[in-house]
């Protein structure tokens, strides 16, 4: 059974975090959850998604074709003592998306204060996959710094950039473009999106 890891922090953009849950899990793949306070609130603000324990369907896969039997496991972003946080525990592969450039720059400098913060560690020194997804503009100095630190640990850096080439119709279909760039980097073919034929334009 393949097993990834997918954090999502409070960078405007939680919808990319949610759609490659989904996509990993109507896929049977087990995923593993860690989301920020902040992740959280803006869930709650930008797609209105709610966390209240009665509510029947799952708020990560909340507006999503259903996922049967979706394997799922939700942590607590401050719970250090998480299985995932341990280098003994495998992982095919890890996502932070979307990552707010406060995470890029305490992973960059390896001063993490939570489960997000350490499993990313975790993931550079097992040398396994570890994709981020920043979402900011415009980036500072500092911020391309950071991000150049983790390009030179082997970190995927796969910016919330959609292309246009598919001629989208839909702003899920521009969330499609960068999930499916995300989990090509995880090791995973989503097929979200068309690959690029020249000739289907003409």
């Amino acid at each position: 059974m393949k097993r990834y890891v997918v954090c999502i922090t409070g960078a405007s953009g939680t919808i990319y975090g949610r759609r490659l849950i989904w996509a990993l899990a109507s896929r049977g793949y087990e995923v593993h959850i860690v989301v920020s306070s902040a992740g959280v609130e803006v869930m709650e603000q930008e797609e209105k998604v709610s966390f209240r324990d009665d509510k029947e369907t799952d708020p990560f896969l909340e507006g999503f074709p259903k996922v049967k039997d979706a394997r799922l496991k939700r942590y607590a972003y401050d719970d250090i003592s998480a299985p995932i946080a341990s280098g003994s525990f495998p992982v095919d592969a890890s996502a932070i998306v979307p990552c707010s450039m406060a995470t890029v720059g305490a992973v960059a400098s390896g001063a993490g204060r939570n489960l997000i913060h350490r499993l990313a560690d975790v993931a550079i020194k097992e040398g396994r996959r570890l994709v981020i997804a920043p979402r900011e503009t415009p980036l500072s100095k500092l911020h391309l710094d950071n991000m150049a630190a983790l390009a030179a640990q082997s970190v995927r850096v796969v910016p919330c950039m959609p292309g246009f080439y598919h001629i989208p119709r839909s702003v899920m279909e521009m969330v499609d473009f960068v999930v499916n760039r995300v989990g090509h980097q995880l090791g995973v073919e989503l097929d979200l999106v068309a690959p690029w034929n020249p000739q289907s334009g003409k």
